[in-house]
């Protein structure tokens, strides 16, 4: 068993550093990546909660609904935005 560390992640539209988890690279990647993902919503939770929809009172609460077809369709029109925006920002998409 060997823990991985992971470089931070930078916020795109902050470019604070995300603390994320390190992997233990005895599990499957897809149960890192939720964790991952997690650590990024939280911080997009707590710094850019305009972004996120207005009907949700908690964390929680938009964690069991990200999970949905709607919530994943709100992730994925998300991710356009943000492709969008870093196009019009530096001229290049990622």
């Amino acid at each position: 068993m060997e823990i991985m560390k992971v470089a931070d992640h930078i916020c795109s539209k902050c470019e604070r550093a995300v603390q994320v988890p390190d992997w233990d690279d005895t599990e499957p990647f897809y149960k890192y990546f939720r964790r991952w993902e997690r650590a990024v919503l939280k911080h997009g939770w707590l710094y850019h909660r305009e972004d996120f929809p207005a009907q949700f009172t908690s964390f929680s609460q938009f964690m069991r609904w990200i999970t949905t077809p709607e919530g994943w369709a709100w992730d994925e029109k998300q991710g356009v935005l943000i492709e969008a925006e870093e196009i019009i920002r530096t001229g290049k998409g990622s």
